[in-house]
């Protein structure tokens, strides 16, 4: 049998709040591939391979969800990404 643990309901609703930053997050990263056209790439800079890591998860998702194809590559420390 799963055993329950009472925590106070200001825990409960300040997690919920995390999961709406990451679709926050989503939308933000939806709005990048939306605004580009055919003849566009966005590129954004990167300050360490972390921040490399989330900004490319993140395109992936997004590209996922509005069911297009996304191709990103890095070039020294700048993220480049276009629809194909």
């Amino acid at each position: 049998m799963k055993i329950m643990k009472k925590i106070p309901i200001e825990e409960a609703k300040e997690k919920k709040r995390v999961v709406n930053r990451k679709s926050d997050k989503l939308e933000e990263y939806k709005s990048y591939l939306k605004s580009l056209t055919s003849s566009e790439a966005g590129e954004f800079r990167i300050k360490d391979e972390k921040e490399g890591f989330a900004l490319r998860a993140g395109l992936k998702r997004a590209a996922e969800a509005l069911n297009l194809k996304v191709k990103i590559q890095k070039r020294g420390d700048h993220l480049q990404f276009w629809i194909e």
